[in-house]
């Protein structure tokens, strides 16, 4: 199988896709096409889903689309504020689970981290996955 040549917007899609396995699709840009104005992400799928603000069915774009559309840079930037947030609603969420656990670590506090992290980061789920950027998927 050949290898498709990439461009600024593959590494930057590679980059953040772990990001979108953890905290779910990452908010990339705002992006006009057309008329039709809408949210592009890095999807859990390692895509760019560009979602329409009008309703209209999400479409996948290319690496090579986004070049003609957006700013490399803005769209990493734009990431990088995203992929803060989504941290920061996971330490939230450690923070919450956390506070009334005792401070003298056991064998069942040891279990129950466990399954905190499995929860949080999905993992158990991951592969079962029907919602995609928070678009519910046939």
């Amino acid at each position: 199988m050949a290898h498709e040549a990439s461009n600024t917007f593959t590494t930057i899609r590679k980059i953040f896709h772990p990001i979108a396995l953890l905290g779910g699709c990452q908010y990339a840009a705002y992006l006009r096409i057309g008329k039709v104005e809408g949210r592009l992400y890095v999807s859990e799928h390692n895509q760019w889903l560009w979602s329409p603000l009008s309703g209209e069915e999400p479409r996948i774009l290319t690496d090579w689309e986004l070049e003609a559309l957006v700013s490399p840079l803005n769209v990493c930037r734009t990431l990088l504020f995203s992929a803060q947030d989504a941290m920061n609603e996971l330490l939230r969420q450690i923070d919450r689970v956390q506070a009334p656990l005792t401070p003298t670590w056991t064998e069942p506090g040891s279990r129950y981290a466990d399954e905190i992290i499995s929860e949080l980061f999905q993992l158990k789920r991951r592969s079962d996955a029907h919602v995609t950027c928070g678009l519910e998927s046939d």
